[in-house]
């Protein structure tokens, strides 16, 4: 696409305006048992951990990769109760009782990260009014189910027009002062509290399995370390290392952030869509104490919707017609899971072995509900679990819609497993930063080109045999199955897969 010249262009490489998490020394060493061992070190992983270190209860933390490379790195970090529409949706599907414990899930879990923060004394946050808006009619119902459903439950949620807003819209709920943190200042504030109390915080080291014997759980990783718990909490969007229901009942989704230096006044409010696609808004201040839009949005099923680097053109370009964008500076993507039910699940892993405990489908919204995961995972473990907590066991849908919607995401799997086994003729060279999947029987090659550096691995995805795809905004591999993500050298990035791509002669 030609644009002018004085057109504000796009980052050539994806990278996070967070940037890493700063003040994690090399990784600690774990010893050969521990009663509980978590795994994953994002927002739901670390604050189990600090919840039983705070108890007494001696506790691990393991990652595959590194404290902040995950979701939650590259979170908006909106520490809200407003989550779109959500709350007025689950009254409508599951009744009060299970919206108000919804509610009062995310209330705990902001009062968590608010506790962290504060003592802290490392994360910048801001308190600032939440707000869901639609731009066309047909959102108006679902915006004023929210209002009401927020309402109903104590919530000091209204009806209001946006005003600071660059563009019309049609409805608006605003619930005031909740907060907006620095993801990676927070891992970092987690990440002390833990070793304050000293919990080792291991990486990278994949969990590759999950087994029990002689009466306790057993953790094996890809580099062949062994060690042993008592309890083992599974924190990793979705669990990887044993085999569960959860792949089934969730969906993946990637979507897209930039941040951009604005001409003009920023808006203050967190705004979110009610409308597809979906835009979010923030501002966000850097270490310089520079003032920035983040803006986030154009998600998309894992591993489909390809090329994905539309997506991130169609979020600039929308950026660039509401507002008077000087500079892009970066531009990152994240991922999460939601559940055909829209509520989360926390809890028992629904195959086992005992005592292995799975948190997956926040649908975009782990810092209220990864915080509150972690009260649940650990109170499971202390005996003392909030009587708020019993909704979100992991389970199959308990609604028809759920159903509905369980079916059609199965539907949708099946069909995008069958379609990627139709061969076609093989490829040979791709172009720069390009990748391609050679259809050369009887293992098809995933092919690509970046930096200079020719690879060619396997194009079938280590968890279920899916065909992956080319991610060019990321230049990964992933899966249109049950999102798995892979390097270009077949290196797992994101489960459930946990072996990487075979390497092939290229």
């Amino acid at each position: 696409m030609n644009r002018p010249p004085d057109e504000a262009a796009l980052p050539a490489r994806p990278d996070s305006f967070w940037g890493p998490v700063h003040g994690i020394p090399d990784s600690d060493r774990l010893s050969e048992h521990h009663e509980v061992i978590v795994v994953g070190a994002g927002i739901t992983g670390m604050s189990t951990a600090l919840l039983l270190a705070e108890r007494g209860v001696d506790v691990a933390v393991i990652d595959a990769r590194r404290i902040g490379s995950g979701s939650t790195g590259r979170s908006t970090a909106k520490v809200s109760v407003l989550h779109g529409t959500r709350t007025g949706q689950i009254r409508q599907s599951h009744g009060e009782q299970t919206a108000q414990a919804y509610l009062t899930a995310q209330l705990r879990g902001q009062d968590l990260v608010r506790r962290v923060a504060e003592k802290s004394g490392i994360v910048d946050w801001d308190v600032r009014d939440a707000w869901t808006y639609a731009t066309s009619p047909k959102s108006i119902g679902q915006i004023q189910r929210e209002a009401a459903a927020l309402s109903e439950f104590g919530m000091d949620a209204m009806l209001a027009e946006p005003v600071e807003l660059p563009f019309q819209t049609s409805a608006a709920v605003c619930l005031p002062e909740q907060m907006q943190i620095n993801p990676a200042q927070y891992l970092a504030a987690l990440h002390g509290s833990l070793t304050e109390l000293g919990v080792p915080v291991v990486w990278p080291e994949r969990i590759a399995s999950i087994t029990k014997t002689n009466g306790r759980l057993h953790l094996t990783s890809t580099p062949g370390t062994d060690v042993s718990a008592d309890w083992v909490v599974v924190a990793t969007l979705l669990p990887f290392p044993l085999r569960t229901l959860m792949f089934a009942t969730t969906k993946p989704a990637r979507s897209y952030a930039l941040a951009a230096r604005v001409d003009g006044d920023l808006p203050q409010g967190m705004y979110l869509s009610a409308d597809s696609p979906t835009h979010s808004l923030r501002t966000a201040t850097s270490q310089a104490g520079e003032e920035f839009l983040l803006l986030g949005g154009n998600g998309h099923p894992t591993g489909r919707g390809n090329p994905t680097s539309r997506h991130v053109e169609a979020l600039a370009d929308w950026a660039r017609e509401h507002f008077s964008v000087r500079e892009f500076t970066h531009r990152w993507a994240a991922q999460d899971y939601t559940s055909a039910d829209q509520l989360p699940h926390i809890g028992a892993s629904p195959l086992g072995p005992p005592n292995v405990l799975i948190a997956t489908g926040f649908g975009k919204w782990g810092f209220t509900n990864g915080s509150a995961a972690a009260q649940i995972l650990s109170g499971m473990i202390v005996d003392e679990v909030p009587d708020w907590a019993r909704p979100f066991a992991p389970r199959l849908p308990n609604s028809l819609s759920g159903w509905k919607t369980l079916a059609m995401n199965n539907a949708e799997v099946a069909a995008t497993l069958a379609s990627g086994w139709v061969l076609e003729p093989g490829r040979g060279s791709v172009a720069s930063g390009r990748g391609a999947v050679r259809r050369d029987l009887p293992h098809p090659d995933a092919v690509s080109e970046v930096d200079g550096t020719r690879r060619v691995c396997s194009a079938v995805c280590t968890h279920l045999g899916g065909i992956v795809r080319w991610n060019d905004a990321d230049q990964s591999w992933d899966c249109p199955l049950h999102g798995s993500r892979f390097a270009p050298d077949g290196e797992v990035i994101v489960g459930p897969a946990v072996h990487s791509l075979a390497v092939e002669d290229g």
